[in-house]
């Protein structure tokens, strides 16, 4: 079992909850931003960002390792798709952009904008998860929609990616063998359970670039696995 993994009660996820809540208060003082939130979500899974999952994931991951070196693991399975680093853990202010629509707080050297870039995942799964030593989070359609109906509050549409909830990391991977086996040497694991997208997350994983290894001098391995 992966030793070193915060649990639901870390500083990170206190973090993840706050900015929960703080979103379901501003839906509740004007509802019309439930669907404009949902709304900004589909334009990034059906926008420029349709295609681009497994480029954000590795230039998230590649962000991660500024300053030191170390490896990246894409494991492309049935069901899934796992993203591992090897860099520093989520930050609480990492955690904060994520669960924001348009902000990031990333510096100009930074490839990737966390912010903006993760909504790409919405496009291939409902329910992605970020595993990390410092504390996990989880996004949930179901869950996300049950909150705000919860507060009193209905919408066509609902949005996701503004409300997390703490899960546990030691018991997500004794349930998971691909993700426990990552948990063993990775900082951070993303991982998006698939409902679509599979066959184009296969085809983007076969033909990555191998150039990226030029521009990323601080991984110092990086394996792109299709297990099927």
């Amino acid at each position: 079992m992966p030793m070193g993994w915060a649990g639901t009660d870390s500083d990170l996820c206190n973090v993840v909850e706050q900015q929960s809540e703080a979103c379901l208060r501003v839906y509740q003082e004007d509802p019309s931003r439930i669907e404009e939130d949902a709304h900004i979500e589909l334009s990034y899974a059906e926008g420029g960002y349709q295609r681009s999952q497994l480029f954000e994931l590795m230039q998230n991951a590649t962000d991660a390792m500024r300053g030191q070196s170390g490896r990246i693991q894409l494991v492309l399975t049935s069901r899934g798709l796992y993203a591992a680093n090897e860099g520093e853990p989520f930050s609480e202010q990492g955690a904060t952009t994520v669960l924001a629509s348009h902000l990031s707080r990333k510096s100009e050297q930074d490839i990737g904008q966390f912010g903006l870039g993760f909504k790409s995942v919405w496009a291939v799964s409902h329910r992605p998860v970020v595993y990390s030593r410092s504390g996990s989070f989880a996004f949930d359609r179901e869950v996300a929609r049950n909150r705000i109906e919860a507060a009193g509050l209905s919408s066509r549409r609902y949005p996701v990616l503004r409300l997390a909830t703490p899960v546990d990391p030691i018991r997500a991977g004794a349930e998971d063998a691909v993700l426990g086996e990552l948990m063993e040497w990775a900082a951070t694991v993303i991982h998006l359970p698939l409902y679509r997208g599979r066959g184009q997350l296969a085809k983007d994983l076969k033909s990555f670039p191998a150039e990226f290894m030029l521009f990323a001098p601080q991984v110092t391995e990086l394996r792109l696995e299709d297990r099927e």
